[in-house]
């Protein structure tokens, strides 16, 4: 059987991270959450996933220099 895929979910508004993730689990993903850039390439280093959804309007540290750093690995 193969292992499900994992997907990080990056969002500043908690709510909209955590209920994406929920989804989905529901449906057979493995998912994570993380509410701000630099936690998510600390999540990303130590999960693994497959595919990020990332919120490109964050505070700090936007979408695009989150999908850049990890890209490049962190």
């Amino acid at each position: 059987m193969t292992p499900p895929l994992r997907v990080l979910c990056v969002d500043d508004n908690r709510d909209i991270a955590d209920s994406t993730a929920e989804l989905l689990r529901r449906v057979g993903f493995e998912c994570r959450a993380c509410y701000d850039g630099p936690s998510a390439l600390v999540e990303a280093a130590a999960f693994r996933p497959s595919v990020c959804l990332i919120d490109f309007n964050m505070p700090g540290m936007d979408g695009d220099e989150v999908g850049v750093r990890l890209r490049a690995g962190g």
